[in-house]
């Protein structure tokens, strides 16, 4: 027991303020909503519109972004720590002209939001809102590359305390902007996504400052000579990058199409569903962070050419998530009555039949728990050997090929409702995790020579 223990105390020495990172990040969105929610239905509506819309390029983008921890993690675990610059300096040429094409487009083509047959004020109300929130990719994106630098050295603390003072500006900028404080104009709904753009400059620069001055890091070198780029360093974080940035886009979009199914059934479906996604949501942070450490402490030991390492820290990770998402799944299936209440008014009339469906939907998440932490962390795990390719058609299968399509039928043709669109989420996942974990136990076996996926 104590290498399993040892191997867990290393994992989550580099997950826990990822896992906190993870949360904040959540709350700070809860927050912005109930800010704005202050000013009014409409302009709630409006940045959750327009944040629906950007999220999609932030999710793609963070995909390519975390190909800069993986190269990293695996340049020092072979202590070429030449290269570990080079490769984030690269990144951030990646992620830049990402998100300034990305920015530049919407941007010059707003009108574009007319399209999606949503109400007129609340289109007028967001295009601002979005273009403020479109340009933050670039800081965002940038910190990200920092980020993932820094937690791929095993320095993840400093890039949790730039997160935590990025957000509690955001929420004085929110303040400032949205309500109109110390003399400036109230902007409600744009004065929120300004209020974004600005905290993601100040967590962007703060983090290159904070990596300039540090004699730990010696990147000054290979950041400033930023026009110096090589397509051998370019490939590889593409081919990891963009694989992932897809992974995370079929799953974010399978929930979202989740969501749609739950809205064809009724008005308390769709509020069961969100509130019993918002509960799982908060115990999937464990294992996400979780899943981040993996991939960095397998990318060090595929640097260092430590095969057994790489497997003990994979499977080691695997049954804590198991376990740990085990308890949460328990704790879920006994609270399962009371946790609905903390999201709604007791006195609404409709009440007690939403909080009756998400008691069934949460029976179901009491198992998809344990099955999405093991498929995030094997999906953590193949990332670290960069293995991304062929878990991306697997995510793709599970989700899109099984999970929805057996939701659809079982919701509709079976007349399970909302416990149907559950039920083929969970099969597709457990089909999911199952597969992905095998793979990199074939992967990674000692017969089988070498250790990265090509």
């Amino acid at each position: 027991m104590k290498p399993f223990w040892t191997e867990i105390r290393k994992t989550l020495f580099l997950a826990v303020p990822m896992i906190i990172g993870q949360l904040g990040q959540m709350g700070l969105h809860l927050i912005d909503a109930a800010m704005v929610g202050q000013v009014g239905v409409m302009p709630l509506a409006a940045i959750a519109f327009g944040g629906n819309i950007v999220g999609i390029f932030l999710i793609i983008g963070y995909g390519l972004a975390s190909a800069v921890s993986v190269l990293v993690a695996q340049a020092y675990g072979a202590k070429n720590y030449k290269r570990s610059g080079e490769v984030l300096k690269h990144g951030i040429v990646i992620t830049f002209c990402y998100a300034f094409v990305v920015a530049s487009v919407m941007h010059l083509n707003i009108g574009f939001l007319n399209y999606f047959g949503q109400p007129e004020d609340v289109v007028a109300t967001s295009e601002l809102y979005v273009v403020f929130l479109v340009w933050s990719l670039i800081p965002t994106l940038a910190y990200q590359c920092l980020r993932t630098y820094s937690e791929a050295l095993n320095r993840p603390w400093m890039p949790f305390v730039v997160l935590a003072g990025g957000f509690f500006l955001n929420i004085f900028l929110n303040w400032i902007l949205i309500f109109g404080k110390l003399g400036l104009p109230a902007y409600g709904a744009a004065g929120a996504g300004l209020a974004t753009l600005m905290a993601r400059g100040f967590m962007m620069v703060l983090m290159a400052v904070v990596l300039l001055r540090s004699s730990r890091y010696d990147i000054g070198r290979s950041l400033f000579n930023i026009f110096h780029c090589k397509w051998q360093i370019f490939k590889p974080l593409l081919a990891i990058g963009v694989p992932t940035g897809f992974q995370l886009l079929f799953e974010a979009g399978s929930f979202t199409v989740a969501a749609i199914l739950m809205g064809w059934i009724g008005t308390n479906s769709l509020a069961a569903h969100q509130i019993a996604i918002n509960i799982a949501a908060m115990t999937f942070m464990i294992p996400l962070g979780t899943s981040f450490a993996v991939a960095i402490r397998i990318g060090q030991a595929s640097g260092r050419e430590d095969k057994p390492a790489i497997r003990r820290i994979g499977f080691t990770s695997f049954f804590f998530v198991i376990g740990f998402m085990s308890c949460t799944a328990i704790i879920i299936f006994l609270t399962r009555n009371i946790l609905p209440w903390f999201f709604l008014d007791n006195n609404a009339l409709e009440a007690p039949e939403v909080v009756g469906l998400t008691a069934q939907f949460l029976v179901v998440a009491a198992l998809f728990q344990v099955f999405d932490g093991l498929q995030v962390t094997s999906m953590g795990a193949l990332r670290g050997i960069r293995d991304v390719k062929v878990p991306t058609i697997l995510v793709f299968i599970g989700y899109w090929m099984i999970a929805l399509p057996l939701g659809y039928y079982l919701a509709f043709m079976v007349n399970l409702q909302g416990v149907g669109v559950w039920l083929g989420l969970l099969i597709g996942l457990s089909i999911a995790s199952v597969v992905l974990s095998s793979r990199f136990h074939f992967i990674t076996r000692a017969d089988r020579p070498g250790f990265q996926a090509t």
